[in-house]
């Protein structure tokens, strides 16, 4: 095959790939939306736990957001999550696709901004599939673009850019940057999906029965390792690209399908299940869809000849759109390495540096479970005082006010409330413990008067500390105590 076959062959994204990205894209952006609408009075208006007045112990980055400037208030929200709601939609048909994709991407890096400690990973990877898709044609192909125009098949297929080539390597970057950040000695052990699936805040009732099976987690623990170490290598082999691109695309939805089973993380496994989508190559799509779908790959070689050398169907696959991602990809990396915690690679520059990432919205730090997994587990029980002396349970009223544990424990809060919790225990006086007894008193006594009013809130935490060959149970700490007015 001649070099510059080979390397488009290597750099390349098919069409049908980047068209199944957007309606990817779309359909996740809809979930998310719909999973933040449901807390979106507790979460992001000056009603909930991190009213614009706190804003101040994040970034300046948290100010200068849509979702901050334009209100606090319940219509204000409404309004931003229609307009994100319409343009996810736009994106799942294809309609103005380049102009949804961009609308998108600024109000999903808006919302998350204007509460950073609700975002894991699939929320950092979703925000960049946006970005580096603002530069590849999503709308080429299965999209009402693509009708609308009754054009044959858009560019030749493969696509090779700087974008594509920046798709491939941020895919690649998360697994290789996850792996040097995971220096702690559980993961070389063999130990550490033991202690993960002892970490009951994010387990599902299936990780409570995997766990017991301990003969069998060190050679998972290692496989899953040397596949973050060897699979990335797949998206750019000069030696049988298609079908080892497309093997380790299945081997990594295993991979990810495993931690969907295992942990709730939210929307994180379906993301990089699309990224995978992704890049999958014409050879895979020429054998498994029909005739009708899709030019056959002799008439798409014609087709790449007739198009050799013209002129990019937008300026946003132009040459300077394309010097910019370049330099982004770059800067990204950059980033990145400053983050990583081997000895051989480690990089530490000042902030001013890494600064312009956050207002980018390129910022990224990857390793789940890094160094180690946990030992430090438990549940979070936060009850209230009413004026007639009884005590509720604030998270769920119809259970008991104790300090059972839950089972699941994952299910006993909602997963962005987990987060914020999470990020506040690190500091007990965090001002944002005020902001969120605040809110329990508020939204309590919005619907209740009388001796059902709210007159204390406590936020506590059973600590349960992961030790081999069994968790302990600790203390009852008291986090937050909050006298409503």
């Amino acid at each position: 095959m001649p070099l510059r076959a080979r390397l488009r062959e290597m750099f390349g994204l098919d069409l049908r790939s980047l068209a199944l990205l957007r309606i990817g894209l779309g359909a996740i952006l809809l979930w998310d939306l719909g999973r933040r609408a449901l807390e979106m009075r507790q979460q992001y208006t000056d009603f909930g736990i991190l009213p614009r007045a706190l804003l101040a112990g994040y970034g300046p980055q948290s100010w200068y957001t849509l979702h901050t400037w334009l209100s606090g208030s319940d219509a204000g929200m409404a309004a931003l999550f229609l307009i994100a709601t319409g343009a996810a939609a736009a994106v799942l048909v294809g309609w103005r696709t380049r102009a949804a994709v961009l609308v998108s991407w600024v109000l999903l890096a808006s919302i998350q901004w204007r509460n950073p400690t609700l975002n894991n990973g699939g929320d950092v990877m979703l925000r960049m599939l946006l970005f580096w898709g603002l530069f590849l044609p999503l709308g080429a192909r299965f999209s009402l673009d693509a009708r609308r125009r009754g054009e044959a098949p858009g560019p030749p297929s493969p696509v090779v850019s700087a974008a594509s080539v920046a798709l491939l390597a941020q895919l690649a970057i998360v697994y290789w940057f996850a792996v040097a950040n995971r220096t702690g000695p559980t993961w070389w052990d063999g130990s550490a999906l033991w202690y993960a699936l002892q970490f009951d805040l994010f387990a599902k009732p299936l990780a409570l029965r995997v766990r017991d099976f301990v003969p069998i987690l060190p050679p998972l623990t290692i496989a899953a390792l040397a596949l973050e170490i060897v699979g990335p290598f797949a998206l750019f082999s000069p030696f049988w690209t298609a079908q080892l691109r497309v093997f380790g695309a299945v081997c990594f939805a295993l991979l990810h399908l495993a931690i969907w089973a295992l942990f709730y993380l939210g929307h994180f496994q379906a993301v990089f299940l699309l990224a995978w989508v992704a890049v999958l190559p014409a050879w895979l799509w020429d054998r498994v869809l029909p005739r009708r779908w899709d030019t056959r790959p002799g008439e798409r070689a014609e087709a790449a000849r007739a198009t050799e050398g013209a002129a990019p169907a937008s300026r946003w696959e132009g040459p300077a759109a394309q010097v910019f991602v370049a330099l982004c990809l770059a800067y990204v990396v950059f980033c990145n390495l400053n983050t990583v915690r081997l000895p051989l690679l480690e990089m530490r520059f000042d902030r001013r540096w890494i600064e312009p990432a956050l207002w980018l919205r390129l910022d990224q730090r990857w390793g789940l479970f890094a160094p180690n997994p946990p030992v430090n587990d438990g549940w979070y029980v936060v009850l209230g005082r009413l004026a007639d002396g009884r005590d509720v349970n604030l998270l769920d009223p119809e259970r008991p006010a104790g300090f059972e544990k839950p089972v699941p424990v994952s299910t006993s809060m909602t997963l962005h409330l987990r987060y914020f919790l999470i990020a506040l225990e690190l500091n007990p006086d965090d001002p944002r413990w005020a902001g969120y007894g605040a809110y329990l008193c508020r939204a309590w006594n919005e619907g209740h008067a009388g001796g059902d009013r709210l007159v204390e809130a406590r936020i506590h935490f059973v600590r349960e500390t992961t030790r081999l060959p069994a968790p302990a149970r600790g203390e009852i700490a008291t986090l937050h105590v909050h006298p409503c007015p």
